[in-house]
């Protein structure tokens, strides 16, 4: 059960709308919102959690599988061992912790690396921009007390002195700093001394919400805040109970800032969660435990976050001046919310189906995912740090294992 009134949000008032009765409505337990018959696709297999089995396997971990079993991937999951191990080893080539997971149709078909939890780096923000949405699910039937929704005005979430600045602060939804479109002057550098709060709550307005795309970390801890001001739980908390629990994860650190979790970057997962979490994206939201199919985000709300964001399409590119993150000046066209898509044929390279989508991090952490093909992958490393062209060239290889 969440408990709104166990720990008051670090730094941060309550507004009026969200608490008394909308406040200890969220602090109900959540029964499962019933799967709606659109929502069902043709993903059928869902994973127990670790501790009662996990994902099932073709292949041991760091083990070469006899030939008999090189068949057995190649006729269950349809892909090439050895081609899947020389993608590792480029991977390896960089850094000799190189994690690669490929999972297809639900099998674990090839696994490299150590099996503790790992920074996971920007991927952190795919993870934050999850649960937002989770939250937008969870608001549906008004058990906030009023219904959320991508349109939502950030203001009325945080305290009254965000807005009162200028009218253009008025003017930011969730959409916006989901999209990165928010107009607040870019900051990426959360490991700076002065980083908290205040720096996140005070970054200036310099463009009108929804036409300047930049990337930010800034704008993501700001709705981690957000979230936060409204649940009276902080960010690792809300995923652990809403998310993490639910699919089979293991509870799930966060780096820390001012008091704060860090949602731009500094999760700790291993890669088979990771993954957990790329399956729950590819069944569009569901997702089964215990016997039954339970809606975790709806079917729109799992696409918004997966495909192109009109929004950023729209939106005109800006470079992130003091930012460690290479992105591309075409990045506008491929942006979902939060998670990176290959709708263009450029992020990820031409090889990859364009209806792939993606988290990426620093030292070039990722989590893949190809509904198409129905395959997940896990990538994390402490090398490169950023070099786009690694993810295009260990995806072409991955490709490359492809048979049928």
């Amino acid at each position: 059960m969440l408990d709104v009134f166990r720990e008051a949000p670090t730094g941060l008032g309550r507004r009026n709308l969200l608490v008394g009765a909308a406040a200890a409505a969220f602090s109900a337990t959540f029964p499962p919102l019933p799967a709606s018959a659109a929502a069902k696709r043709r993903v059928s297999y869902f994973p127990p959690p670790e501790s009662a089995g996990g994902w099932r396997r073709l292949v041991e971990r760091d083990a070469e599988p006899s030939a008999g079993m090189k068949r057995e991937i190649r006729r269950l999951a349809g892909l090439d061992w050895d081609a899947l191990a020389a993608a590792h080893r480029y991977g390896a080539g960089f850094a000799s912790d190189d994690r690669l997971l490929v999972i297809r149709r639900g099998w674990i078909a090839a696994e490299f690396g150590p099996p503790t939890p790992f920074d996971v780096g920007s991927v952190s923000k795919s993870v934050t921009g999850l649960a937002v949405a989770r939250l937008l699910h969870l608001s549906a039937d008004m058990r906030l007390g009023r219904e959320l929704d991508p349109k939502t005005r950030v203001a009325e979430l945080l305290p009254a002195s965000f807005g009162a600045r200028d009218p253009r602060f008025r003017k930011i939804q969730l959409a916006h700093l989901l999209s990165m479109t928010s107009g607040l002057e870019p900051d990426d550098d959360p490991y700076r001394p002065d980083y908290g709060p205040d720096r996140v709550l005070g970054r200036p307005i310099v463009a009108e919400p929804g036409t300047v795309w930049a990337y930010c970390s800034a704008t993501v801890d700001l709705l981690a805040l957000a979230l936060q001001n409204v649940t009276g739980r902080s960010l690792s908390d809300f995923v652990n109970e809403q998310i993490a629990a639910p699919i089979g994860m293991a509870p799930t650190s966060w780096g820390r800032y001012a008091g704060n979790d860090r949602a731009c970057c500094a999760a700790n997962m291993t890669a088979r969660d990771l993954a957990r979490i790329g399956w729950l994206l590819l069944a569009e939201g569901r997702w089964a435990r215990t016997g039954r199919v339970e809606t975790m985000l709806s079917r729109k709300l799992a696409r918004l976050l997966t495909r192109p964001s009109k929004i950023a399409r729209r939106a005109v590119f800006a470079p992130t001046p003091n930012s460690p993150f290479q992105v591309e000046p075409d990045s506008p066209a491929a942006y979902g919310k939060l998670f990176w898509t290959n709708a263009t044929g450029t992020m990820l390279g031409p090889s990859v189906p364009r209806d792939a989508f993606y988290a990426h991090g620093f030292r070039e952490s990722l989590l893949v995912v190809v509904p198409s093909l129905e395959l997940v992958l896990v990538r994390g490393g402490s090398r490169p740090s950023v070099l786009p062209a690694f993810r295009r060239e260990l995806m072409a290889r991955v490709m490359a294992a492809l048979v049928d």
